[in-house]
């Protein structure tokens, strides 16, 4: 019986890694006075960019498709797969440009340049819609 569970473990163990679930946790988003979780899918390239938080930065509109800021320098995307359909409320970092998105609407076509972060509730993606100008802050949740 304890060889079996020790077997359930490492199986339940090596598919949270492929998954990429091992790493997941969850930042804090902060628009004004409110603050909002956005959690992370726990990529390589979602760990390295919670490494550089906080950052903040505003946001600026990308046709009706998405919002969108500049990172400099480049995010480090390690190994992740690079084709990626976005839906609404993906948080994304799209390599060619440097910029980290969230998508405003679902349904988009694959990219072979998008990388996938992690993802944002209804209230947090509204927030952002309606952040305009101001400054945007993400940070690792304490």
């Amino acid at each position: 019986m304890k060889m079996k569970k020790m077997l359930a473990a490492a199986a339940a163990a090596g598919i949270a890694a492929i998954s990429g679930a091992a790493g997941a946790e969850t930042i804090s988003m902060t628009i004004g006075a409110k603050t909002f979780d956005v959690e992370m899918n726990g990529t390589e390239a979602a760990a390295n960019f919670v490494k550089r938080l906080p950052i903040s930065q505003p946001f600026e509109d990308f046709g009706k498709l998405e919002r969108i800021t500049y990172l400099k320098p480049a995010l480090d995307t390690g190994k992740d797969a690079l084709t990626a359909s976005p839906k609404r409320g993906d948080l994304a970092y799209y390599i060619p440009w440097g910029n980290l998105c969230v998508f405003l609407i679902g349904g988009n076509a694959p990219s072979e340049d998008l990388v996938i972060l992690g993802h944002m509730s209804e209230e947090a993606l509204t927030a952002l819609e309606k952040s305009g100008k101001n400054r945007v802050e993400l940070r690792v949740k304490e």
